[in-house]
Parts: structure tokens; sequence; C-alpha cells
């Protein structure tokens, strides 16, 4: 018989099997139930105009989504309108959800006047700013009508090999790589990620940044073929920047499933290590949805990738990401990857203080079941 906890240790590494049905179960549960409660409250708030994108977003609701449906910034969008108690913005939030679902294929159509003019998204395409949108959508793509400043123009996107596209309109550029998507973007194109001081890349670095990620895709698939699909499964859109101070930065956060932001003047060792990091904290967001990883209690330990006191939470985190860079590091050295030495002394600096990571986890006693299923597996492929 299999252990309570089995079904949860997939997202621990991708030496753990992962159950496809149940990590779309999760998400999609997560997300429908955000956008319900969402829809709930702009029907509280809006008056008539808008109630013609309300009831498209009802409709929706009612059809069975995917994890690639809702694994996207817009439901992140939806969770921090829930969660906002002030009621600015929701125009915007409905808007992005309502373009989400015409991408993914529900069809119908609705115009809204925004609080503000915004510039919206269509998949990778980038639509003009505006204060009030129609759309209308098909399978096949939309007719968009838009206003801003008094100018009233439409627009057509259509589908494009990789994505989208529409003329006149700059389109993100996209890399399709081992059956993956991804969609490169810059700060300003995802505009409610915040990149923390980190020194944004030039637009028209776009084809030098493709060229990095394609050359940290291929190096994965040749000597860490096990983490392609682990990042594939959950990196929807990437945002290059420069380092900053010479040192490689990454992040993301849980409110924009999908998206990361990553230094891109590094060796492509590098850039397929913070892939790696950064896929490893999204199985990390997706588990919390199950429930709590620890006993919410305050006390603090001590972290020695920070060099400061941390919750039990982020020492979880941590250990499950620079745990899974560890394991890449001998992977890529096993295959002889030819790296200047870059894995070997990374993973001598690192190995201790995963070690140390390891070591609290363990006897600390704060973490619920959920929690172990996190580490506990991936602390047996390190030993």
């Amino acid at each position: 018989m299999l252990p309570k906890d089995a079904i949860y240790r997939g997202f621990s590494s991708p030496y753990e099997f992962l159950n496809g049905k149940f990590l779309e179960t999760v998400a999609v549960e997560y997300a429908h139930g955000f956008a319900e409660r969402f829809v709930d409250r702009c029907r509280r708030h809006w008056d008539s105009q808008s109630r013609e994108l309300l009831h498209f977003l009802h409709e929706c609701l009612e059809e069975r989504w995917s994890f690639d449906t809702v694994w996207d910034d817009s439901f992140g969008l939806v969770r921090r309108a829930v969660r906002d108690l002030p009621t600015s913005g929701l125009t915007r939030t409905a808007a992005t959800l309502g373009m989400r679902m015409l991408a993914c294929g529900q069809q119908g159509e609705w115009e809204i006047e925004l609080e503000t003019p915004v510039r919206l998204h269509w998949d990778n395409v980038i639509l003009p700013r505006a204060s009030w949108i129609r759309v209308t959508g098909t399978r096949a793509g939309a007719t968009i009508l838009y206003r801003n400043r008094a100018c009233k123009q439409r627009i057509k996107i259509r589908r494009s090999k990789g994505g989208w596209q529409s003329d006149g309109l700059n389109a993100l550029s996209t890399i399709d790589k081992d059956g993956h998507r991804y969609i490169l973007a810059f700060g300003e194109a995802v505009d409610t990620l915040t990149l923390h001081n980190v020194p944004k890349l030039k637009s028209t670095s776009i084809d030098f940044a493709q060229h990095k990620l394609l050359r940290a895709l291929d190096l994965l698939t040749q000597f860490a073929p096990i983490y392609s699909p682990w990042v594939g499964r959950v990196l929807r859109m990437i945002i290059p920047v420069k380092s900053r101070r010479n040192t490689i930065v990454s992040g993301s956060d849980q409110d924009h499933p999908g998206t990361v932001y990553l230094s891109i003047h590094c060796p492509p060792v590098a850039i397929a290590e913070m892939l790696i990091h950064e896929a490893t904290h999204q199985y990390f967001y997706l588990l919390s949805r199950c429930g709590a990883l620890d006993d919410g209690s305050s006390k603090l330990f001590y972290s020695p990738i920070k060099r400061t006191k941390r919750p039990i939470r982020m020492i979880l985190l941590a250990h499950h990401a620079f745990g899974n860079v560890l394991l890449f590091y001998r992977l890529c050295r096993q295959k002889g990857l030819s790296d200047a030495g870059y894995c070997e002394r990374h993973e001598a600096q690192l190995a201790p203080q995963v070690q140390r990571l390891q070591d609290t986890l363990a006897s600390a006693n704060r973490l619920t079941p959920l929690g172990d299923a996190l580490w506990q597996p991936l602390a047996s492929r390190l030993d």
C-alpha cells in the first residue's frame, strides 16, 4: 500500500512520480474557487454597463478548465482582486480574465469601460493601451474594438505558428522546446510583477535573450533531461533581466503563476540552474494550495542561504529549490558537461548549506505531512 502522502511526493523533485491529473485538479479547483468569488464581487459592485462581460465570465465558470488555462497571470490578478479590499482595478482584472478565456477557446462577445487606460494581452500579443474595449472571440481568433483618447480602432488577431499574430501589433517572441512553449516578455509587458530593483533588459535585446534561453534549454535536454519536463510543465512566461552588481538574479511569486524573471548575461548552465530553481518554486506554490505546509509558528530558524533567521516555511522553500539545483549540478558533472568547473565549484559551496537546511527541517518538528512530502523524498536523493 502506498503511504498516505505518496500523491504529494511528486512535488518534491522530478525523480518522484507526479500524478498529472492530481496536479491539474489542484490548480483548476483553486483557480475556479477564486474566479467564482471574483465574479460574485463584480456582480455586487458593477453597474449595468459591465453586465455583458459579467455574463460571459459566468458562462466560463460552467466550462471545464485545464491546467494550461488557469496557470496564467490572469488568475493571479483574480486572486489578488479577491484578497484585496479596494474595488479599484476590478475592470482591468475582469478584462484580463475575459481575454484569457477567449484566447483559450471560449467563444463570446463582451465590452467594458476601463477605470484607467491599460494595455492588455491576448496570449503573446500586446494590445494597444485602451480605456474602452469590445471583443468578439471565435476559435480562429478575435476582432477587437478599442478606444483611447476618443480614438476608436479595430484590430484582428489570428492564430499563427507558435502563438497569435495581429498586423501592426507587437507579438512577444516564443520558444518551443521539447513540446513546451515559453513566452519571452519584458518588464513593462508584465507591469504587475515587481522586479525588486532588478535592471530591466531593453526590448532590442530579444534576439540575444532568445539565443541564451535556447542554449540553456538545450543544456537541460542533453545533460539533465529529467529536469526538462519539470521546467516545461510549469514555466510559461520568462522575463529576461540584467544581472545585478555582477550577481545573477531570478524571481517569481505565487500571484504570477508560470511567470519568472532571470538574468540572461551569464553562462547557459547558470540560466538552466535558475530555470530549475524558479520552476521548483512553482511546485511549492502549487502544493501549498492543498493546505498548510507548516504549523504556522512564528519561531525563526537560521538560513545559511540568506544568513539570517527565517520562518520554517522559508527554510523549506530554500531546501526545496536548492536541493533540486544540487541534483542538477550532479547530473551535469556525471554527464561530463564542459562548464569551466561551474557545477563543481557551486556544488561544493551549496552542499553544506543545503545540509544545514535539511538538519533544521528534521529537528524543528514544525511541518505538516504536506511539508514533509516536499523535503523528505528530496533529502533521500541528496544523501
